[in-house]
């Protein structure tokens, strides 16, 4: 199922054909034997690679915001780089260019390199990682010295021989593996230190990528210095896939992007992986020294010796910038600690169920105690584009602003910039209240914003003057957004209840919330040995009404009868609309004459209420009605409902036998 799910994505895709492709070129290099043939077939296949990665490379640009490009446009210039050297070199194997020391392929390839480097640095740069930047430095500079050091002492006579006859050639050859491993290490040290949160599919794809160069160039090196490289080895696969991954690194950054992707890797992974780069380059650095002064001296034991001191101080730096780092952010943390413990506490708080009202006072109490302020405010839309004040806490004398008052002064302000706006000398600030100034020293301001919409202000007022840190800034905006969604949440849940509970036409209880009450009813009376009343009305008339009048009218009369029946009825009385022109009503604590008592009265008053209709106010028709008592008649929810609607149809068959003998 992994795999379905890698291929089923663009750069899943691209690899598994670009690796075909790459592993069918070599098949067929290798059946070509040596001869132009083979020479032809890697061209071709380099510099398709090359044109495919540039065109990844190309759509991360495109899709990517402007503040995003910097990093894909010099991977991409990388690459171009890559492939403009590749096509240098078939135009000199076509004898089209002339070639020189260094020659314009030599020139494009190691131009590359660096290109890949401010790439990485671009990525960090853009997160305003600078540590992290300072530590990729110290990483490339390393691994530079660390790669130095092992040409030095594994091809030292090749190394030595060749510097004496051919030192252009040579440095060139060896500028190869150093400058691609030192973009490898680049990359890893990007890929490690981006934020947490950041998705790194695409950064991994980009270290194989270079990786995959910088592994091919050092295996080349000895065979170049030693004259025995040709093409239709296991190189070539390697080189091509090595810049396929580099292109594909835009891809899964494009899919990364769509899909938002997080980091995947949890942050104690990430500060431990962050040690593996330099410990690896420790061990080869030491090992290298030790191993050049066990055997026979040579000429480049001293080149080895500084690479290998070089690399320590590097290490050294780093390993005190890294320091440096843990013992600022253990600063940063303890501070930040004992907020952030606050915000939870009081998002949890807040996040409990709460009616509207009471959560806009909690979420007022709250941010005071959390800003250490002396006074909060809370705003909401009215639904006709202005806010108004439902939550107000000051203490003291002088209130600031008032229950049912517009927002105003950098609370208004907050709301129509949708950002947070803070006022440490709240007389100073542009946009301050005169009404408040009076009251206010200080203050800060925050919208409350829910799924894109503003849905309303909050602000916390200082009457002594306050310094609002970035740190207490970014609480208090994490608090608002918290807010935020939590009033949306009980707003939602308040009208769900609603919904769920009463009927959108007459707004009494609909049948399913009767029943659930009905049902509790049983139950409570069971348990106490109580008595109730369940009532049944039905409209004779309703029909009559809609087919003369039309179903708008038969819904005024619908809605009259509820309202009558609200009025009519006492607080503690259950009315609903049991379907149709059907109501029923749940009497607690009445007996059956009691019950009948109040169903006399209620009909009373039921035969006063009207609709209008062609400019006439007409009387309500006729209402049956059918009263049931528990226990009497019936111990369950459903016998009480079917005994009051058969008394209810006793009623309306007397009903309708009385105005037959009064027709006749």
């Amino acid at each position: 199922m992994r795999a379905e799910a890698v291929l089923r994505s663009a750069s899943g895709r691209a690899y598994a054909i670009g690796i075909a492709a790459a592993l069918s070129l070599w098949g067929a290099e290798t059946l070509a034997g040596p001869t132009a043939l083979r020479s032809a077939i890697a061209d071709l296949g380099f510099t398709g690679f090359g044109v495919g990665a540039c065109a990844m490379l190309l759509r991360a640009i495109r899709r990517s915001l402007p503040a995003e490009r910097a990093p894909w446009a010099w991977l991409f210039a990388g690459t171009l780089s890559w492939l403009l050297g590749q096509i240098s070199l078939n135009l000199y194997e076509l004898g089209w260019i002339r070639a020189s020391v260094p020659a314009l392929s030599d020139v494009m390839f190691l131009a590359a390199a660096p290109l890949f480097v401010v790439g990485c640095v671009a990525f960090l740069a853009r997160g305003g990682e600078r540590l992290a930047i300072l530590a990729l430095a110290l990483d490339v500079g390393t691994v530079m010295l660390t790669l130095l050091a092992g040409v030095a002492f594994f091809l030292r006579v090749i190394f030595v021989t060749d510097f004496v006859y051919e030192p252009a050639a040579t440095v060139i050859a060896l500028l190869y593996p150093v400058l691609y491993v030192a973009a490898t290490g680049a990359a890893l040290s990007t890929l490690f230190g981006l934020p947490p949160e950041e998705a790194r599919g695409g950064h991994i794809s980009l270290v194989v990528g270079i990786g995959l160069n910088g592994l091919a160039f050092t295996l080349w090196l000895p065979r170049l210095l030693s004259g025995t490289f040709s093409v239709g080895t296991l190189l070539d696969p390697i080189w091509m896939v090595g810049v396929l991954a580099v292109g594909v690194a835009g891809s899964q950054w494009v899919e990364d992007r769509a899909s938002h992707a997080s980091g995947g890797l949890p942050a104690e992974a990430i500060d431990l992986a962050r040690l593996f780069l330099p410990g690896v380059l420790a061990a080869l650095a030491a090992s290298f020294l030790i191993a050049s002064q066990l055997d026979r001296p040579s000429p480049t034991d001293p080149l080895v010796a500084v690479a290998v001191g070089g690399t320590m101080i590097l290490l050294a730096t780093r390993a005190g910038l890294a320091l440096y780092a843990n013992h600022r952010l253990g600063e940063l943390q303890r501070r930040r600690a004992a907020r952030y413990q606050a915000l939870y506490e009081v998002g949890l708080e807040i996040s409990e169920k709460h009616s509207v009202d009471e959560l806009l006072r909690l979420v007022v109490d709250r941010a005071i105690e959390l800003t250490r302020c002396d006074g909060a405010s809370l705003s909401l839309a009215d639904g006709n584009g202005s806010y108004v004040n439902r939550a107000v806490h000051l203490a003291g004398d002088g209130q600031p602003s008032s229950l049912g008052d517009s927002p105003r002064g950098i609370a208004l302000a907050a709301i129509q910039a949708r950002d947070l706006v803070a006022a440490p000398i709240y007389e100073e600030h542009p946009r301050h209240s005169a009404r408040q100034a009076g009251v206010i020293a200080s203050a800060i301001a925050s919208p409350l914003i829910e799924r894109g919409e503003v849905i309303g202000g909050l602000v916390t007022y200082s009457r002594t003057r306050r310094e609002f840190s970035p740190d207490v800034r970014r609480l208090f905006r994490l608090y608002a957004a918290q807010a935020a969604i939590a009033i949306a949440n009980a707003r939602m849940l308040e009208a769900t209840e609603h919904l769920a509970s009463d009927d959108a036409l007459t707004a009494v209880r609909n049948r399913r919330s009767l029943m659930e009450r009905l049902e509790l009813e049983v139950s409570e009376a069971r348990r106490h040995g109580d008595t109730f009343c369940v009532v049944m009305c039905d409209l004779d008339g309703l029909k009559q009404v809609n087919d003369t009048a039309g179903h708008l009218v038969g819904d005024q009369v619908l809605r009259s009868v509820a309202e009558g029946l609200r009025a009519s009825s006492r607080t503690e009385d259950v009315v609903a609309r049991f379907g149709g022109d059907e109501f029923v009503l749940l009497l607690p604590r009445t007996t059956l004459l009691h019950g009948q008592a109040l169903v006399a009265r209620l009909a009373g008053r039921l035969r006063e209420r009207t609709y209008q209709w062609g400019g006439r106010q007409l009387p309500l028709p006729r209402i049956s009605i059918g009263v049931a008592a528990f226990p009497d008649d019936g111990l369950t929810a459903d016998a009480l409902i079917a005994a009051a609607d058969a008394r209810m149809y006793v009623d309306k068959t007397r009903a309708r036998d009385l105005a037959a003998a009064a027709g006749a």
